[in-house]
């Protein structure tokens, strides 16, 4: 038996039969026999005779058994049936607790079962979504890579925090994709509840109430971040802009359209330009939570001059994830490049969920 089995069946202590049943029936009862025995013995016989003996003596006619004899029996049957209770007692508790145990043992084990089968899923789909991800950039011209993000999002008094994280991706032959390991973007709380006050919740407004709104989003954090002198732009500063860019983005049009345009004006292109580099392209595809598609203009990176972007929100193993896709910039040189991007992300997105539901359901089979 195992050392918890041991503990388990130490633990089980037997129940008692109370004390009074032994006193009266071993003790008390010869008592009264012998002291009424004594009496008649003694003077008392004729009291006796007269008055007890025709009632202890006196026979009951179902069970043909006289009174004295009836208590004595009655006395040493409540005792028997006493002690066989107590055991029987103690028979179905121990059986009870022993069926407990065993139960809770086939829990913890299924319980365990099922976190390596979760674990054992986890891997696979990653395996799965890396072959998609192979797959989709081969079968392609114009893509470059693919990359699988989470991230998750926190809000405090103070601060809008993302974490987003790398999980895996593919990336073709040759090309030079400096992908985000694990990075943060905070912004003040303030700017990200604007953001829903005044752009977002006027999406489908009166196109008056929503230049209006989204006109002032624009201005009034434009001017804080042209406040500050060039040399000390910072990253909150990127992540702010990166607001501005979005409201910017869908005043004029919408989310999907060419981001060429001078947000802050030409005089401040040089603060556009720094702004930009901060990156936060996956960020602002999680603020809009949809499709996203964004430019990387940067003349000092010039592998990366005019790759275009696009950012798909999707669950993944149960967590809030992006896919990032690469495209080269040959894809602009087609008239419809928009909508063929929009396309090919769903196209992906479509693949990937096809994949993981086959797999599941390979899955879901064998095990039953």
């Amino acid at each position: 038996m195992e050392p918890s089995e041991k503990q388990h069946s130490s633990s089980h202590k037997k129940t008692a039969v109370p004390i009074r049943a032994y006193i009266f029936t071993i003790i008390f009862l010869p008592i009264i026999i012998f002291v009424l025995q004594v009496w008649t013995s003694h003077g008392a016989k004729e009291f006796y005779d007269t008055n007890l003996e025709k009632i202890l003596m006196y026979e009951i006619p179902i069970i043909r058994m006289n009174v004295i004899g009836a208590i004595l029996f009655s006395s040493i049957f409540y005792l028997i049936t006493k002690v066989s209770m107590v055991r029987l007692r103690d028979e179905l508790s121990y059986q009870k607790s022993q069926t407990q145990y065993y139960q809770e043992q086939v829990d913890s084990s299924s319980k365990l079962l099922w976190r390596s089968y979760e674990k054992l899923m986890g891997i696979k789909n990653r395996e799965e979504a890396k072959k998609v991800m192979e797959l989709f950039i081969n079968s392609n011209e114009f893509v470059e890579a693919v990359q699988l993000y989470t991230y998750t999002e926190s809000i405090t008094n103070k601060e809008y925090i993302v974490k987003v994280q790398y999980l895996d991706g593919n990336v073709n032959e040759g090309v030079n994709i400096n992908g985000l390991i694990n990075h943060y973007y905070s912004v003040n709380i303030k700017v990200y509840k604007d953001f829903q006050k005044y752009v977002l919740n006027h999406m489908d407004s009166d196109p008056d109430i929503k230049l209006k709104n989204l006109s002032r989003f624009i201005s009034i954090y434009t001017k804080e971040i042209l406040g500050k002198q060039y040399k000390n732009l910072n990253e909150r500063d990127g992540n702010k802009f990166a607001f501005v860019l979005l409201a910017t983005q869908l005043l004029f049009a919408d989310e999907k359209q060419d981001t060429d345009i001078s947000v802050l004006g030409v005089p401040k292109r040089k603060f556009e330009e720094k702004l930009v580099e901060y990156r936060t392209g996956i960020f602002r595809g999680i603020v809009i939570g949809r499709n996203y598609m964004f430019k990387h203009n940067n003349a000092r990176q010039s592998s990366k001059q005019n790759r275009v972007y696009s950012s798909v929100p999707l669950i993944f193993q149960d967590k809030k994830s992006i896919l990032l896709i690469s495209f080269n910039n040959e894809i602009l040189s087609d008239e419809n490049w928009l909508d063929k991007i929009d396309q090919l992300s769903d196209d992906i997105l479509n693949m990937l969920e096809e994949s993981l539901e086959k797999e599941y359901n390979v899955d879901k089979e064998y095990i039953l």
